[in-house]
């Protein structure tokens, strides 16, 4: 689908779903009080270090995230075995959404 080789990636998915399942945005997948993040509690000046990576447009975050999302829907074989596709394709609907704003590399 994407041209990934995702045997060669094997790290990927669980990189992914740990990502989903601890992010305080999100409440992770077993939601609980979500608390905001440092970076979310610093003021911006404070969060841009000079020298920093340019942003990116949310529209090109989304655009990575279904990709991702994508692959590993296509390409993980077990998916589903531990957390019911419902609750996961609320979680990735959740993350896409969360992508509202420029980011740097560094997740600010």
């Amino acid at each position: 689908m994407c041209g990934l080789d995702l045997s060669k990636r094997l790290g990927l998915p669980m990189f992914l779903l740990a990502t989903l399942s601890t992010c305080p945005a999100l409440g992770g997948l077993n939601s609980g009080d979500a608390q905001p993040s440092s970076a979310q509690s610093k003021p911006a000046a404070a969060r841009a270090p000079a020298g920093a990576p340019d942003p990116v447009p949310p529209e090109k975050l989304r655009e990575d995230f279904r990709i991702l999302r994508g692959a590993l829907e296509e390409g993980h074989p077990g998916i589903y075995r531990y957390t019911p596709k419902q609750m996961l394709d609320r979680r990735f609907d959740q993350a896409e959404k969360a992508l509202d704003h420029r980011r740097t590399a560094g997740g600010e």
